[in-house]
């Protein structure tokens, strides 16, 4: 009786549960139902007063603009029609059934409301313009005037101070292009009119205000144009007197250079007085092209762009001269170095060399094919090095680190390691009885061991000795410390 009233409970509880979650399922599903109306109707609500906004605008419009609105497509029934859309996929929303079928038809109302949102911002910024053109066109035309009264404010300021009018020709035929375009661009007949008397229903507002400033950029880059000449004038000045503090630092380095340039001479690699000698015979004569420079970049001359490459050209060759000049210093001192260390480094590559040369005796129970490669490249390196001391000491020197680089790869590359082969046995591995080479602690046969300390010989030596070697409970041949004989297994 227990047992079925337990099993009575335990089906009415999972029952309970089952309703709970289809509850709290059910619930759900409706909180976003509700949620998905209310951002749609939100959304509809926004555009809506956008809407109204842009409709008593175009009415407005119509008056202001009335001679645009056709020929640029503006409407506003799309959006509308949009809005009208939006509005009744929400009231579909909000009389579905089910809350699937709610959320659905909200969320396809709220992206109507969105679209027609889209298409009332564009209207809108149609107007804005047209609004902004209407009033803003006359400050539009007076900055086109600013600039151009201050062009030619420049310009005669420049020719004042005596530049010559071929400088300026593409700006001046520039500013001239822009000056003859004004009547067509503004819509009038006569640029005799004043600005102050052009009305809206006069000109092409909207044109101007689109055209005008482009226009306004023009004569300002056509200013930095003319600006550009005195610019390169100081420019070229300051260069000449940069290039006259370079040329005498660079001066400073000719004796240096020249005593150099003596040293080096006695080793075919490392000659360069022929461009020490040319460099400062060079470095004599930029002084009077700097000169020359000077003096295209003055006004009575005025060859501004030619002062400019005659200065161009000498930062290049005495940059080039520098560059010799501080080679020959440099390799001087580095040959001076070769020539102080070359015997001592070679001695210690000598001795890197011997100690590979002695592991790889050391250990000829392996075949070291791999370290005595290495070992004759080094041996090679080592050669090469000593024979192009006497022409190349620097070169020499990098051979030398290169041998030695080559000899410990060498020494690395010794194999220490047992050769292993197969085991030979006369006899058991008994205390008593028969021979083997090398036997086990269980009487089975093993390799011999072919590696021999530094001073021992044979397959394995004792500290002092060579001959055979059992193991501690095998038969056979064991070297006593002090030489060879016959002992037994223990």
């Amino acid at each position: 009786m227990e047992s079925k009233r337990n099993l009575v409970f335990a089906i009415g509880g999972a029952a309970l549960l089952v309703v709970v979650l289809g509850l709290s399922v059910h619930s759900c599903n409706a909180h976003r139902a509700a949620s998905a109306i209310s951002d749609a109707r939100t959304a509809i609500a926004n555009v809506e007063t956008e809407y109204a906004d842009v409709r008593s605008r175009a009415a407005q419009a119509a008056t202001t603009h009335a001679r645009y609105l056709g020929p640029l497509g503006f409407e506003i029934n799309s959006a509308r029609v949009l809005l009208d859309d939006a509005k009744q996929s929400l009231s579909r929303a909000e009389t579905a059934s089910g809350s699937g079928e709610k959320i659905d038809r909200a969320n396809v109302a709220e992206k109507t409301a969105k679209d027609a949102g889209k298409r009332v911002r564009e209207r809108l910024a149609v107007l804005d313009e047209l609004d902004s053109a209407r009033s803003g066109y006359k400050s539009a035309i007076a900055r086109l005037y600013d600039a151009l009264d201050s062009f030619d404010a420049r310009y005669r300021e420049l020719r004042s101070q005596g530049y010559r009018e071929g400088h300026f020709v593409h700006a001046v035929t520039m500013v001239a292009t822009v000056r003859a375009s004004l009547p067509k661009d503004f819509g009038i007949s006569s640029v005799s009119v004043p600005v102050i008397t052009w009305t809206p229903d006069q000109i092409d507002y909207l044109k101007i205000w689109r055209t005008v400033p482009q226009l306004s950029d023009r004569v300002q880059n056509t200013r930095g144009e003319i600006e550009a000449v005195p610019l390169q004038v100081a420019q070229n000045s300051r260069d000449a007197d940069r290039l006259l503090v370079s040329i005498g630092r660079v001066q400073g380095l000719a004796v240096q250079a020249q005593m150099a340039a003596v040293v080096l001479e006695s080793y075919p690699n490392y000659h360069v007085m022929a461009q020490v000698t040319a460099g400062q015979v060079t470095l004599a004569s930029l002084q009077s092209q700097i000169t020359e420079a000077r003096r295209r970049n003055g006004m009575d001359v005025q060859d501004f762009a030619g002062a400019h490459g005659l200065l161009a050209d000498t930062t290049a060759r005495v940059t080039s001269i520098d560059g010799t000049f501080t080679l020959a210093i440099t390799r001087r001192t580095e040959l001076q170095a070769a020539l102080d260390h070359f015997d001592e480094k070679d001695s210690a590559v000598s001795r890197v060399i011997a100690n590979a040369r002695d592991e790889i005796d050391s250990n000829s129970q392996n075949s070291q094919s791999s370290a005595k490669q290495y070992l004759a490249q080094a041996q090679n390196v080592r050669r090469d090095a000593k024979s192009l001391k006497a022409s190349d000491p620097i070169a020499a020197l990098a051979k030398l680190d290169d041998a030695r680089t080559r000899a410990n790869q060498a020494y690395n590359e010794v194999d220490t390691s047992t050769r292993s082969s197969p085991s030979v046995s006369f006899g058991s591995g008994s205390s008593g009885g028969g021979t083997s080479y090398r036997s086990s602690g269980s009487g089975t046969s093993s390799s011999p061991v072919y590696r021999s300390s530094p001073s021992g010989g044979g397959f394995h030596s004792s500290p002092s000795g060579g001959g055979f070697h059992s193991s501690p409970s095998g038969g056979g041949f064991h070297s006593s410390p002090s030489g060879g004989g016959f002992h037994s297994g223990h």
